[in-house]
């Protein structure tokens, strides 16, 4: 229970920033927006054109 709690906690202060960095195999970190959350995902929108949008967990996700 406490597990999900964090989770909502991580997930407002997130929605609260938005801008974020992502982790990305080929480019180490992408900085984009959070477009969705999902219960333990995140989508973000790479800032980068050309780029598809990105689900990523929380815990791969750093503030911008």
């Amino acid at each position: 229970m406490a597990r999900i709690l964090n989770y909502g906690k991580k997930k407002k202060k997130l929605m609260d920033r938005e801008k974020v960095w992502v982790a990305d195999p080929l480019e180490g970190f992408i900085r984009g927006n959070i477009v969705d959350l999902g219960e333990d995902t995140v989508t973000v929108e790479p800032w980068k054109r050309g780029k598809k949008l990105v689900v990523a967990p929380f815990d791969r996700l750093l503030p911008s």
